[in-house]
């Protein structure tokens, strides 16, 4: 590795060390829309669309495979369809369907670097790191960090970021079904909404090993290194990761909730001047559930695994989730979420409005209640 650092490029001593290069990052979206409208019939009319979008990125300060600067591929597409369906019964009278699809992702992989074409596909073995490091599933160079007092030209002095792997796919699917009816002076407006919530996500942490470097290591006292001297690039040429060396295999999360409503509405022209809004609306999230039921929480109830003499069973501990209880919450069934509101028109220049709802949003968790 020693061998790949680059080469000084500017005198010793400088504020800078012996080397600085600058570059730019790429950044290129795209993006498309396809929309597409067929009149069915004279009372039937149906759309449909769909939505693409997609990045990529970054500058490669080394110019080779251990570069701490680049990163690897990083893409975030989305996709976005929507099928709509409008059926007209007779004039006073509308059914509107809906059903749509949204997915947001995030591939961000650390390797190989971007603007490398000649990176080996055995990173670990070219540079003579055991393969188990690639257990986790990321091929990347591990993270060297040389301290005392070497800067660093990116996170890492060498090798990949240790979180820069990162996978996150969220998606929505929804149906909406939404009945209009006109009688007199009242717009009536009622439906059903239902929603399926799934998310994956990694980010790892050390997917291909950590190594840290410091002055210690090459130090000729365990003591102060200002007395018995120690330098970091030594250490790190010895191979010697005196401040720590780890690396960790995770879980890729595969969770998803439901979520459910209804909703009524009375648009009332009371007076050619106050036309009033009466709502309600209901709503039901369900907690989130894992794929592999991997999820816990704390229970203050459940008797602690630990013992401490003269107090007796202890109270407290961690419960995991199981086939016969996915979810780590209770569910919440009080969304209710009334709406209110008012225009009134004094004159045909001026008109005020106001009005009151209450709404519940859907968390990023998605989990409500307390802990049963």
């Amino acid at each position: 590795m020693m061998n790949m650092f680059p080469m000084p490029n500017i005198p010793v001593g400088s504020p800078y060390d012996s080397w600085i290069a600058s570059g730019s990052n790429l950044y290129v979206e795209n993006q498309f829309d396809l929309k597409i409208d067929r009149q069915v019939t004279s009372s039937n009319r149906m759309s449909a669309r769909y939505s693409e979008s997609w990045t990529t990125t970054p500058y490669n300060c080394f110019g080779n495979y251990i570069d701490p600067c680049a990163g690897g591929p990083n893409q975030t597409p989305t996709h976005l369809f929507v099928l709509d369906d409008i059926h007209t019964f007779n004039r006073t009278t509308v059914l509107n369907a809906t059903l749509g699809f949204t997915r947001g992702a995030e591939r961000i992989f650390t390797y190989p670097p971007m603007g490398i074409s000649d990176a080996p596909s055995n990173p670990l073995g070219n540079l003579g790191f055991p393969g188990y490091l690639n257990d986790a599933g990321f091929m990347g160079v591990p993270s060297i960090f040389i301290g005392g007092g070497y800067f660093s030209a990116g996170y890492s002095s060498a090798g990949s970021d240790p979180y820069g792997n990162y996978k996150q796919g969220q998606d929505t699917g929804e149906l909406t079904v939404t009945l209009n009816k006109q009688l007199g002076t009242h717009e009536l407006i009622g439906g059903i909404d239902g929603r399926l919530h799934q998310m994956n996500y990694i980010q790892t942490n050390a997917p291909n090993g950590i190594f840290t470097f410091g002055q210690h290591g090459s130090s000729m006292c365990p003591g102060d290194v200002s007395v018995c001297g120690g330098d970091a690039m030594a250490t790190f040429m010895v191979g010697f990761p005196n401040d720590g060396a780890y690396y960790e295999i995770q879980d890729q999360i595969a969770s998803e909730n439901y979520q459910y409503a209804g909703y009524i509405q009375d648009n009332w022209r009371t007076t050619a001047k106050l036309t009033l809004n009466l709502g309600l609306r209901y709503e039901l999230t369900l907690p989130r559930t894992e794929r592999h039921n991997r999820q816990n929480w704390f229970d203050p109830n459940v008797n602690s695994p630990l013992s401490v003499p003269g107090l007796g069973t202890l109270k407290g501990g961690e419960v995991f989730a199981s086939p016969s209880q996915r979810t780590i919450v209770n569910t919440d069934w009080t969304d209710w979420q009334p709406r209110i509101g008012f225009a009134y028109q004094f004159t045909p220049n001026w008109a005020v409005r106001g009005g009151f709802g209450a709404y519940y949003s859907q968390s990023r968790s998605g989990v409500t209640g307390v802990a049963p």
